[in-house]
């Protein structure tokens, strides 16, 4: 969470004019949901035919009716779509933080960006010690991933000494149906808008190979989201654009 409202707000501030915020902010949106419906569709369609979770050898009587309740209950809580809109609005600003909901952080972020904004050259101090503050947090995330292997490890070991060397299978059957739907995603998908947006799509591959590598074996956007940045300038986006899109 102070990644993400650290890269919003520094992004937004250092757009500088409100109006280029929202421009930016609304064609990211369209982009994201576009591309997101994309992707949940071509995911449904491979997970049905590849059907990765059939033949995991689990008892249903071990497992924690209680860890699945928790979720239900936190479903049936939502409410529908008035009370999905003001669960967006926190109670306070450190609850957001404390509370981990990415959609109040945020709306933080934004609303503190554009303050940030309309305050103009007297912001620039707190804009500056928000970026240091920034980059520091990137040191401390790539260092914790440097032992997600072992964490990765760990979590096979358990899997397997719980519910029996058959869920390698499963496990196996589920890594084929997610490169699978990357791959049709990355082929069809990203390589329409890399032609779209005149960058081949192999090149584009080979200069984002190393965090492609990492993000798939850890998992996580986190680790590789400072190189990203840096990386998207060198492409000449300009490092608001960057600081705005990219975490969102």
């Amino acid at each position: 969470a102070p990644i993400i409202f650290g890269t919003v707000v520094v992004g937004i501030a250092k757009m500088g004019c409100i109006k280029e915020v929202g421009r930016i902010g609304v064609k990211a949106l369209i982009y994201f949901e576009i591309l997101s419906t994309i992707a949940l569709v071509v995911g449904l369609i491979v997970v049905n035919i590849v059907k990765p979770g059939v033949g995991m050898n689990i008892n249903a009587s071990a497992l924690d009716g209680g860890a699945i309740s928790k979720y239900s209950q936190a479903a049936s809580a939502q409410g529908g779509t008035i009370d999905f809109f003001l669960n967006i609005i926190p109670q306070t600003f450190i609850g957001a933080f404390s509370n981990g909901v990415m959609l109040q952080v945020i709306l933080l972020s934004v609303l503190m960006g554009v303050a940030l904004v309309q305050m103009g050259e007297t912001s620039k101090p707190l804009i500056n010690t928000l970026d240091l503050f920034l980059q520091g947090l990137f040191k401390i995330v790539a260092m914790v991933m440097r032992l997600a292997p072992i964490g990765a490890g760990a979590g096979m070991a358990f899997t397997i000494g719980k519910y029996g060397i058959g869920t390698l299978l499963s496990l196996g059957q589920l890594l084929v149906a997610l490169y699978i739907t990357t791959l049709i995603f990355i082929v069809v998908v990203l390589g329409t808008v890399a032609r779209w947006s005149g960058m081949p799509l192999l090149q584009f591959l080979r200069y984002f190979k190393d965090e492609i590598l990492i993000t798939l074996g850890t998992c996580s956007t986190e680790a590789v989201l400072p190189r990203m940045m840096v990386k998207l300038e060198k492409l000449g986006c300009k490092k608001s654009v960057v600081g705005m899109v990219l975490p969102t």
